[in-house]
This record gives structure tokens, sequence and C-alpha cells, in this order.
């Protein structure tokens, strides 16, 4: 929330003619929302699309190196204890 506040303030910024002091500041605002709008989308889609494809490739490897898959109950736990699954 606070990257899509910053993105939709700077806006104004990257896509106006307003120039202080004489210097035009649109470079600096395109600049700013394409870094946050890249480094918003790679935290939130990126990232988590690629942890999830590693941790198949991983429990894929598991099974065909070691022959068994992970259990979602540890042994310890009452529901494995009580026979539910």
């Amino acid at each position: 929330m606070t990257a899509l506040t910053t993105i939709m303030g700077m806006l104004p910024l990257a896509f106006g003619k307003a120039n202080f002091v004489g210097l035009p500041y649109a470079g600096l605002g395109k600049t700013f929302v394409g870094g946050l709008l890249v480094s918003t989308t790679l935290t939130l889609v990126v990232v988590p699309l690629f942890y999830t494809l590693l941790d198949d490739v991983g429990e894929t490897l598991r099974v065909l190196v070691l022959g068994r898959q992970r259990h979602l109950h540890t042994a310890g736990s009452p529901a494995s204890r009580a026979g539910v699954s």
C-alpha cells in the first residue's frame, strides 16, 4: 500500500510540465515510479513464484532420490497419534 500511494503521488511529477528553479523533474519522477513498480512486482509476485517453484523441484528431487514424500503432520502431533490424517 505504501508503494502504491508513493507511485500515485509521483505521477504528477513524472508526467507534468512543472519546473523548479528552471530544472525539469519529470525524469526523476519517471525513475521513481518505474523503480517502485519493478521492485513491488518483484517482491510480491516474482520472489514467491520462484520460491514455490524451487520448493516443488526440491520435493520432486526428494521423491526421486529418497523415494519418500514429506509428511505434513509431525510424528509427535496429537492428530498423528490419534490416527487422523
